[in-house]
């Protein structure tokens, strides 16, 4: 019920808006053609741009102070309930593929003496469920977010989406890595138990990342083919 009573309230709010005449907008004109259209002192003219958001609900020309009050409450509330939601679901769906990678199967070991025992391995590798299953469970939110915005704004990027993935991947590389680094107890040592996977995951992500700025800086700047 309590979503339900959040739209409810959010429609209720927005209802004289919606139901009342709309004003009238002036017309703008239609953006330059090309770069030579513009003076070098600045623009010409300026047009509208299209809106991002998904749900146009409660937008009032010239609100009132209680009513950007009501409005920024409203706001606040229903963007809580919605973080709170997507770290329940995060948090399930980590769950979820912890119990998959948990799964385990029996299998007949023979010995040397010609005696056999029956064993449980896992089904899941644990390096490929790591690098796969775990890392989409933990970026799901930032994907979802990411595509969302591309949604709402036209099917072209904005400001939000990339600088979540890149500042959650600094995040990663820098902020967790030192706190994994500093909480290991005085005296003791850890190691890299798996150089070879290391290796070459650390080998490819510097490709990509070299790869991709020749792409961004060198090969063809400011075009996307």
């Amino acid at each position: 019920m309590a979503p339900l009573a959040l739209v409810g309230v959010v429609l209720l709010l927005g209802a004289p808006c919606c139901l009342g005449e709309a004003t009238p907008t002036p017309s703008l004109p239609p953006p330059p053609a090309n770069d030579s259209d513009v003076s070098p002192g600045g623009c010409q003219g300026s047009y509208r741009c299209q809106p991002g958001v998904l749900l146009p609900v409660w937008e009032p020309d010239d609100p009132s102070l209680g009513d950007k009050a009501a409005r920024a409450v409203v706001y606040f509330v229903a963007m809580v309930y919605m973080f709170l939601g997507v770290s329940i679901i995060a948090d399930r769906f980590m769950a979820s593929i912890e119990v998959i990678t948990s799964k385990e199967k029996e299998i007949t070991i023979t010995k040397a003496n010609g005696e056999t025992s029956v064993g449980t391995v896992r089904i899941w590798n644990e390096t490929v469920s790591n690098l796969t299953l775990m890392a989409l469970g933990s970026s799901a939110p930032e994907i979802l977010l990411s595509v969302i915005e591309v949604c709402g704004h036209n099917f072209q990027a904005g400001e939000l989406g990339p600088g979540t993935i890149v500042g959650s991947a600094a995040f990663n590389m820098f902020v967790v890595i030192a706190v994994c680094v500093y909480v290991i107890p005085a005296g003791e040592s850890r190691k890299i138990k798996h150089l070879r996977v290391f290796f070459v995951t650390a080998s490819w992500s510097i490709f990509a990342y070299v790869w991709l700025y020749l792409i961004l800086a060198v090969f063809s700047p400011g075009v996307v083919q």
